[in-house]
């Protein structure tokens, strides 16, 4: 039971990491065209 809310926790903690660098990414392309 535990080691599924780790797994979970993990997994959650990952998908926010590669939301907020694939904004940075899309706010980076954004100023560099304007």
């Amino acid at each position: 039971m535990k080691k599924l809310a780790t797994i979970a926790l993990t997994g959650a903690l990952g998908a926010v990491a590669t939301t907020s660098l694939f904004n940075q990414n899309k706010h980076q392309q954004l100023t560099a065209t304007h």
